[in-house]
Formats: structure tokens, C-alpha cells, sequence
């Protein structure tokens, strides 16, 4: 086992999509399979980081809903399990970090679900931050989450025995801009990285198209293939009911 771990963030498609603003065409489809593109990219990712699976290891963390059997491929490609809880994503995300440091890692960097093409530089970024005494690195996304938060654990011991991880909302911008400013009075050794965005919407869909195309971020081949499929569909309904 390596010092450092980097766990991506899986899920499955449910009733309460991440992908709100096009999720209902989604579900009119006889197979649903964005949120399974999406996780194929994003742990894609983790193993193209330079030292993946040599200096650095690499894990993903199955949301309740997921059957752990369609991925034992990672298993057995050497991903490491974790298991998120049912809760807030704060619950998950200090769950997951309870899990990885309760397993001896000195470092822990979580990636977001719905953040299929992150240039892997801001992975690399992360890294070296930690690496050069950095105690939190955080990856704030446009729309109001984290695509990345990394933590060593005696950062992570002085969060956990206090009320910060209770207290912080993910869910809008005011939400995380809040959590930033706790976490840097908490910890003044703090990197944040670039933002980047979520997909949540149609603008987010051409964007991905738009970057994939001129290649501007990680290429998502699986993501990518999927929205070229479906988006005209989608644009020429909303175009449509317009």
C-alpha cells in the first residue's frame, strides 16, 4: 500500500438525478446509461495520473445504490473499495475520508461525480500541493460543489473532532464559498485550485462538446460519445417546446 490514494466518486442514475436540467429526457430512454459514462471516465482519469497505482494508489467509492459486481473489473485492475453512506455529501465525504485514513493513507484527494474531464494537470496540481506540506487542496466547481478536496490526515483529525464537516453545505455557490472561508480559518496551509464545472445542463453539454473538440480538458471519450448521441436530440425538444 502507497502513502497517497485518490477516490473517485461513483454513481447510478436515480430518481434525483445530478443532471436536473435534462434528466427527465434522459429518462424517457429505455437505458439511462449517463451516469454510468460519467463513472467510467472520471475512474478512467484517476488511472492516467502520472504514479497511478505504483507511488499513488487509486480507489472509488460505490454510492448506496450501486451493485459492486459491474465493477470488479476495477477491483481487479487495482482500485481499492469504499462505500458511501446514505446521508448529506458532506456525510459521504468525511465518511469516505474516516474509511481511507482509517486504512493508513497519509493523504486522501476525493473526486466529485459529474466532473468527467478535469485536465489531469489540476489532478497533478493536487498532488504536489500535498506533497509540499499543504494540509487541504480544494477543486471548486462553477456551479457550487467540489470536483476535488484532498486532505493529509492530521488536517483531517482537526476537522473531524470539531463541527466543520456538520456544518458545510455543497449544494450552491454561497454554500461552497462558505465552506472555503471555514475551512481556510481552520487550516491557513490551503490550496484551491482552478474551478471547473459540473455537468448539470444543456450550456454544461456544449461546453463538454466544445472542450472535447479543441481539446481543452481530459477527452471523456465515453462521456463525450454519449452527448454527441443525444444532444441535437435533446437541443431540437427544448428548441421544440420553445
Amino acid at each position: 500500500m502507497n502513502r497517497e490514494i485518490v477516490v473517485g466518486f461513483v454513481k447510478e442514475h436515480e430518481e434525483a438525478c445530478l443532471h436536473r436540467s435534462f434528466s427527465q429526457a434522459l429518462k424517457r430512454r429505455s437505458d439511462c446509461s449517463f451516469c454510468h459514462h460519467v463513472n467510467k471516465d472520471s475512474l478512467l482519469l484517476i488511472t492516467r495520473l502520472r504514479e497511478a497505482r505504483k507511488t499513488v494508489d487509486v480507489g472509488l467509492a460505490l454510492s448506496p445504490a450501486s451493485k459492486s459486481e459491474p465493477y470488479r473489473p476495477y477491483q481487479r485492475a487495482g482500485f481499492s473499495f469504499f462505500h458511501q453512506k446514505i446521508g448529506s455529501e458532506s456525510e459521504n465525504i468525511r465518511a469516505i475520508f474516516e474509511e481511507a485514513f482509517g486504512k493508513g493513507y497519509e493523504s486522501v484527494i476525493l473526486m466529485g461525480h459529474g466532473t468527467p474531464n478535469i485536465p489531469p494537470a489540476y489532478f497533478e496540481e493536487a498532488l504536489r500541493a500535498l506533497r509540499k506540506g499543504k494540509e487541504i487542496t480544494l477543486g471548486p466547481t462553477t456551479n457550487g460543489r467540489f470536483y476535488l478536496i484532498g486532505m493529509t490526515r492530521s488536517q483531517y483529525t482537526t476537522l473531524r473532532d470539531g463541527s466543520l464537516f456538520d456544518e458545510l453545505d455543497f449544494n450552491t455557490r454561497r454554500g461552497r464559498d462558505t465552506a472555503i472561508r471555514k475551512i481556510m480559518q481552520t487550516c491557513s496551509n490551503c490550496a484551491v485550485l482552478p474551478e471547473w464545472y459540473a455537468i448539470k445542463s444543456l450550456d454544461d453539454l456544449r461546453r463538454l462538446r466544445a472542450d472535447s473538440s479543441k481539446g481543452q480538458a481530459w477527452k471523456a471519450h465515453w462521456t463525450t460519445c454519449f452527448v454527441n448521441d443525444i444532444t441535437e436530440r435533446l437541443l431540437a425538444a427544448t428548441k421544440h417546446k420553445k
